[in-house]
């Protein structure tokens, strides 16, 4: 935990509850408040999306896809830094109309000195209880504590559990019956604890991005499956912003040393779309890669190499391992996604195509059976039940994997 950490969530936590008159934080919204320099600055311009993610990169390290970005200016907007005049492909042009919002210091010292009480009813209730810790420095406490809450917000949605913490010997044990004694006898210090713990994971997200720890585990052990349409962004066949907006996840991830991989059939699904482009009349193609033709930012005769050789540029190209799996080698493990759940999967596939929502739906079968039935929002701890040395996450729903989506 960073010992900026507190001092940003805090205020990440008031510029939300001072934007939104609300308890309940919109952690968005809460970082709305780093742009507020550029919204000042380009007061009264129209907003331009490729400076404002110029501002986060340089300014704030924050490296932004374009749907982040609409996330953003629609908070904007809520607040009325923003102004829609207009639209354009079906899309707000906004301007900037700057409203002045500081942080209002007597605000901030009050839910600082919360915090303080909160954390000080910790060491209170250790040292009732005599529990001996590793170290009674008050630094490592309240760095064991706000770490705590952010390991418990990443595994359990804001939601608290504890039973699976064991060891009266560590210090996260304590912290856990902690706060489920405040939880019976103080409702509202558990309303903050809640409240301030999303704010707690986004504020030392944001310092890891800007300044990564020197000790932070790598992602040497997890695979991560790519389907068609995201490897055929990052071969830049949709166009250079599909293709930045995807490089910032994968490149990252790659540095990161996780493995990156896609399905065969994910191959044959880009040749087959890449075949479909080819079939029509050049004014009769629809989708990004049309568009990328039409704009000049993708050669035909790219597109064309790609559809003869497609295992030959993910591997070559994209730097992409290409798994050869089939749902019948994963039998062992079929009780994760048996063949009726398989079936329903094909049929919730948003794709007209049988073909198309058949491998969409083998994606995810064979990822829920390497997994094992493990569940984590947390990328790092995507487990595999075939291997422990194995782990794995996928870029489908959330509500198949148990993990984020893309």
């Amino acid at each position: 935990m960073n010992d900026d950490t507190r001092p940003l969530a805090l205020w990440g936590f008031l510029s939300s509850n001072l934007f939104s008159g609300e308890i309940t934080p919109d952690y968005y919204l809460s970082l709305v408040a780093f742009f507020e320099p550029f919204i000042e600055e380009k007061d009264g311009q129209l907003l331009d999306i490729d400076a404002l993610k110029e501002y986060a990169a340089s300014k704030l390290n924050l490296l932004l896809t374009d749907d982040v970005v609409e996330i953003f200016t629609s908070k904007m907007s809520e607040i009325g830094w923003l102004v829609e005049i207009a639209r354009k492909d079906g899309k707000p042009l906004y301007k900037c109309k700057f409203i002045g919002v500081k942080i209002n210091h007597e605000d901030y010292t009050q839910y600082d000195a919360r915090l303080t009480h909160l954390i000080d009813g910790f060491a209170g209730y250790i040292a009732q209880n005599n529990v001996e810790l590793a170290s009674s420095d008050r630094s490592y406490i309240e760095e064991s504590f706000m770490s705590f809450l952010v390991k418990q917000f990443i595994s359990d949605g804001n939601n608290f559990f504890y039973s699976s913490i064991k060891d009266d010997t560590q210090i996260e044990y304590w912290i856990a019956k902690y706060i489920s004694y405040i939880n019976l006898r103080d409702s509202s210090s558990f309303e903050f604890v809640q409240q301030i713990s999303g704010v707690l994971l986004l504020a030392d997200g944001v310092i890891e991005i800007g300044n990564p720890s020197q000790d932070t585990k790598q992602l040497s052990d997890l695979v991560v499956f790519l389907d068609g349409p995201l490897v055929m962004n990052y071969l830049g066949l949709a166009g250079k912003r599909e293709k930045d907006n995807v490089a910032i996840v994968i490149d990252r991830l790659k540095k990161a040393g996780a493995k990156l991989v896609c399905f065969k059939h994910s191959c044959d699904e880009i040749r087959d779309n890449l075949s479909g482009l080819f079939r029509r009349a050049p004014h009769e193609r629809t989708g990004p890669s049309a568009e990328a033709i039409r704009k000049g930012e993708v050669p035909e005769i790219l597109l064309a190499n790609v559809r003869n050789n497609v295992e030959h540029f993910v591997e070559k190209v994209a730097k992409l391992e290409i798994v050869h799996a089939q749902l019948n080698q994963y039998e062992y493990a079929a009780r994760y996604c048996d063949d009726a759940l398989y079936h329903r999967l094909m049929l919730d596939m948003p794709s007209e195509s049988p073909t198309a929502r058949e491998r969409d739906a083998a994606s995810i079968a064979i990822i829920m059976r390497r997994r094992g039935g493990h569940e984590t929002s947390e990328l790092r701890d995507a487990k595999s039940s075939w291997s422990p040395s194995t782990k794995s996450w996928s870029a489908v729903p959330a509500r198949y994997c148990g993990i984020i989506r893309h």
